[in-house]
């Protein structure tokens, strides 16, 4: 790359110090990407804060691998002071730095991000390091307790079943070991003391995956090299030709000095030359060579405000192409797919061959930016769609939602067909008639035992029933399952008929078939400012389908808060709205409804949507205009509660019901709801589907879509068991309240809740502590929960009454 040349001529000729200017992080990560790629030489970037490390480590991995540069990127955090709260945190800390130290030393390119605060920390001295690294090949000579001494000595904890790095577990000749270094944990299978074979597995199915050669495991702690020495600083890992990145060399001298009397420059003497980044150019001294490009936002090229109208961007978009060699960064391969279809469409000639002068890319990217002197500009989609650019996150592993049958424990209750609910005991081998043979223990009330051979299991199934409940175990001789089964046959066939009746009605009664996505739609959903995950993309595209058949629709979303629900849901709205269609949207309290409605209009506010809301916070004179309003066809989208159901209401032509938690409604409102069913496409929406409910999706007699993955930028949730200990809740209450959150603490009832909250204020004097419970008035409860939602009070004691589906993201933290 021409621009780069004098750079890299002055950093070959050996100059100590050259300063870059007038780029932004992108920027700067384009920038040092390239200097390390065509410079080849490893290089260590030292940032002010760790967000800004993240973020860098972002942006250098993307245009790394979009230049087919597979030099690893890591980031080496700082290690926190251990606590109970921080211990888990610690080991996944721990794992991050030894992961980069290996880098360091085992690669020959790559690039280190370090925040200054951990390169003022100590690291083990590179001797303990190699020695503490173990490398594994199939074929070696390997002792299983010479392994599992190893294993403990290097900080591994042993284990039932490995699930996170740092973990080990031992069943005969199988170590199943969890480092740092892999991606997936690898189970290790002896056979005496030869190393038999070494395969990844799966850490949720415990499944055995893909089979490998050969395997490195890294230390689980950090410590010296057990001969005196004094442990490190990380200068003692980089080689004589690292080149020091500083990155806002003003920020991080300030910043060294807040946290450490250590010189700033730690790192300085092992690192012949150094390069400096700045957003904005200063004045240097002479030994040092000054660079400074003319670097532009997409929002001064017109790009990336919000509220700006689509055609607006088209154009502004079409402008720049004829200056620039255009790369728009897109999140997915989907999302590539569906932004090339919507600028082909405005006959904006997009395609994914760099040749192209509007290029797609799949990536991440924080923000874009011009470089005039190379007629290059890189936009994101979130500029296109004036939408909040989100960071990569890891994706959090996460156990399936329906699990299955290889998933009994002991003690678990099952259901034999023949003698009704029981234990299960274990396997056990019997000979019989002088073969032995595997049995299914099942232990029922008053000592009682039933063996069912193996191939008799279809007769077993699991016990599925509410959450926390405990069945009746059955007793053996007696009619009481029998009793059982011949009333559920008599519910199921009453049940049967009512099904029988709707699925004729729905039969026969033709719906309306909406239209295919128009231009709209998709413009709609590429502005969506989150990744979708693959069960969201599916649902939607369920429901979708559903839509545009000529048979009326009743389809379950089911999914936890937060997996993208209320996505589906506007989606599907804009589909019936496209035709001319009215939507309804019922919810079970106001709250749900106001959150909605904000949610709702939010999304909307580019789209010539009308969204409006029904409920309680509006009063008479608004209410009776929205309902005029809604007659005459004037809303498009109305949200409300069961307000909405009364006879009041009507709608000039309603073609979509969306229906939020629909089993907190009472008897007549779901009487209501099957009237609707037989001539209106109805959505339902729920996080906690009732038994009768999933049992007609089962059935097939309502249409099922289950949103099981979480989205990608949620963490992983980290529980911790703990004694009531006032310590503890300061310090949980404490760390949530610094970074601005809130905090949920659930008190197990209402009679010493009073006392609670006079215990919390003296643990934490400066919260703002609201109470909220069951046996309030619902006008309070109501108040009380809208203070917290716009963050009036920052902990909420309550009891388990907390409104399901409640959007509150700044709460991160709940105490049980």
């Amino acid at each position: 790359m021409e621009i780069l040349k004098p750079i890299l001529e002055r950093l070959h000729s050996g100059r100590p110090k050259v300063s870059i200017s007038g780029l932004g992080t992108s920027g700067k990560a384009f920038i040092l990407s390239n200097l390390v790629v065509q410079g080849q030489r490893p290089g260590l970037v030292l940032t002010t804060h760790q967000e800004q490390a993240e973020q860098l480590v972002s942006d250098t991995e993307f245009f790394l691998r979009l230049q087919g540069c597979k030099a690893p990127v890591s980031l080496f955090p700082p290690l926190e002071v251990p606590t109970a709260w921080s211990s888990s945190l610690q080991r996944e800390l721990t794992g991050q730095r030894m992961k980069a130290l290996f880098h360091i030393l085992d690669e020959k390119l790559s690039i280190l991000f370090v925040p200054i605060l951990a390169a003022l920390q100590a690291v083990p001295s590179v001797d303990w390091f190699r020695q503490s690294t173990l490398k594994m090949q199939r074929g070696d000579s390997l002792d299983r307790e010479e392994l599992i001494a190893r294993l403990i000595t290097l900080g591994y904890h042993r284990v039932e079943t490995v699930e996170r790095p740092g973990e080990f577990a031992v069943r005969g000749g199988i170590v199943d070991i969890y480092s740092s270094s892999l991606e997936q944990p690898v189970r290790v299978e002896l056979m005496g003391d030869s190393l038999e074979s070494l395969r990844e597995f799966d850490s949720i199915t415990q499944r055995s995956t893909t089979s490998i050669n050969e395997v490195m495991i890294l230390p689980a702690q950090e410590g010296d090299d057990g001969s005196g020495n004094p442990i490190h600083n990380l200068s003692s890992y980089l080689a004589p030709d690292h080149l020091l990145i500083l990155d806002e060399p003003e920020q991080l001298m300030e910043k060294s000095k807040e946290v450490s009397e250590t010189p700033p420059w730690v790192l300085e003497d092992h690192c012949p030359q150094i390069v400096e980044l700045r957003s904005l150019a200063i004045k240097t001294d002479e030994s040092t060579d000054l660079f400074i490009f003319e670097a532009k936002s997409p929002a001064v090229m017109g790009l990336g405000i919000k509220a700006t109208p689509f055609a607006q961007t088209i154009y502004t978009l079409e402008e720049l192409r004829k200056q620039f060699h255009l790369l728009v960064v897109c999140r997915t391969h989907d999302q590539q797919q569906g932004l090339q279809e919507i600028l082909m469409e405005h006959d904006i000639p997009a395609s994914t061959q760099p040749s192209s002068t509007l290029q797609l890319v799949v990536g991440h990217l924080s923000s874009g930016f011009f470089l005039k002197d190379l007629h290059l500009g890189f936009i994101t989609e979130e500029e296109i769609f004036g939408k909040t650019a989100l960071r990569p996150v890891k994706r959090a592993k996460i156990r399936p939602f329906l699990t299955s049958f290889e998933d009994l424990n002991l003690s678990d209750y099952v259901v034999h067909l023949h003698y009704g609910i029981g234990k299960f005991l274990g396997l056990q081998r019997l000979s019989i008639g002088g073969f032995e043979t595997d049995f299914l223990v099942i232990g029922y009330a008053e000592g009682g035992k039933v063996y069912v051979p193996l191939e008799h299991l279809d007769l077993v199934q699991k016990y599925i029933g509410a959450e926390g409940s405990v069945p009746k175990i059955d007793r053996l001789g007696t009619a009481s399952w029998n009793r059982t089964k011949q009333r559920v046959k008599k519910e199921i066939q009453k049940m049967a008929g009512d099904l029988l009746e709707l699925y004729a009605t729905r039969e026969v009664v033709e719906g309306f078939s909406f239209s295919p996505d128009s231009l709209t739609l998709k413009e709609f959903e590429a502005a969506f400012e989150y990744e979708e995950t693959p069960d969201q993309m599916r649902t939607i595209q369920e429901v979708k389908a559903n839509m545009e058949q000529p048979r009326v629709m009743d389809r379950v979303v089911c999914g936890d808060v937060g997996y993208g629900k209320t996505e589906v849901a506007m989606r599907a709205a804009l589909k019936a709205v496209m035709d001319n269609k009215q939507v309804a949207l019922l919810v079970p309290t106001t709250l749900l409804a106001q959150q909605h409605h904000q949610t709702f209009s939010r999304r909307f506010s580019s789209f010539p949507i009308r969204v409006e809301m029904l409920s309680r916070f509006k009063t008479s004179k608004e209410q009776k205009a929205i309902v005029k309003d809604l007659a005459q066809g004037k809303v498009d989208i109305i949200i409300g509660t069961h307000r909405l159901l009364q006879k009041d209401i009507s709608f000039r032509d309603l073609g979509l019901v969306i229906i939020d938690e629909e089993q907190r409604f009472g008897v007549a409102h779901k009487e209501r709801f099957k009237q609707l069913r037989k001539t209106v496409d109805v959505l339902t929406l729920t996080a906690t589907p009732s038994p009768r409910t999933l049992q007609r999706s089962f059935m097939g007699v309502r249409d099922l879509s289950i949103i099981d993955t979480p989205p990608p930028d949620r963490l992983a949730v980290k529980t911790i068991v703990a004694s009531f200990n006032k310590g503890l809740i300061r310090e949980a209450i404490h760390r949530e309240l610094e970074r601005g959150g809130q905090v949920f603490f659930v008190h197990n009832r209402v009679k010493g809740i009073e006392r609670m909250a006079h215990f919390l204020k003296e643990v934490v004097p400066d919260a703002k502590i609201a109470i909220a419970y069951g046996q309030m008035k619902e006008q309070d409860l109501e108040r009380v929960m809208l203070k917290f939602q716009h963050k009036e009070c920052n902990v909420l004691l309550t009891t388990a009454i907390i409104e399901s589906g409640l959007d509150i993201p700044s709460a991160n933290t709940i105490i049980i």
